[in-house]
């Protein structure tokens, strides 16, 4: 889920940055429910106070998180910092990636984040681990089948919809 997320967001991002911030409610809250979600996936240990007040900030100004984030950045410490900047660089290079074939930026964002190793130190037992990412060399394989990242997130909305 966590990686679909990520290509949530980085969308809700372009479209902020494309054509500012939405009048729906349901979907700016959207957008901040997805950036909590994913800022501390993998563990980055950004400070849940610096966390709220950032949102808080953008949700006033109705402007990014992104750019809220790199606007209060000095009351980050240092290690925090760098944390925060490479999440930026993340997002900002996912959003070049949208368009792109489904299964390579999941690859590569995979790397980028460094989540096959979250998804094993999460998981209390390595076996459980090692589950968890041949699942998403599975979703990766898969992704293969559904075009861009527009598409392959399209199709994953339409199915969870379904009724089972």
């Amino acid at each position: 889920i966590t990686l679909f997320q990520y290509l949530a967001f980085a969308g809700y991002e372009r479209e902020i940055r494309q054509g500012g911030f939405w009048e729906d409610a349901a979907r700016v809250d959207k957008y901040f429910t997805v950036f909590n979600r994913i800022i501390n996936r993998p563990r980055r240990f950004v400070a849940k106070v610096f966390l709220e007040g950032v949102v808080t900030s953008a949700r006033r100004k109705r402007c990014s998180v992104i750019e809220t984030m790199l606007l209060n950045k000095g009351q980050l410490k240092r290690g925090s910092l760098s944390k925060v900047l490479e999440f930026v660089d993340v997002i900002n290079q996912l959003i070049n990636r949208l368009k792109k074939p489904a299964h390579k930026t999941l690859k590569w964002l995979v790397e980028e984040t460094g989540y096959r190793e979250h998804l094993i130190e999460i998981s209390g037992m390595y076996e459980l681990g090692v589950s968890r990412v041949q699942n998403v060399e599975a979703l990766i394989e898969f992704a293969k089948t559904r075009g861009n990242c527009g598409a392959f997130l399209d199709y994953i909305r339409e199915i969870s919809l379904q009724a089972v």
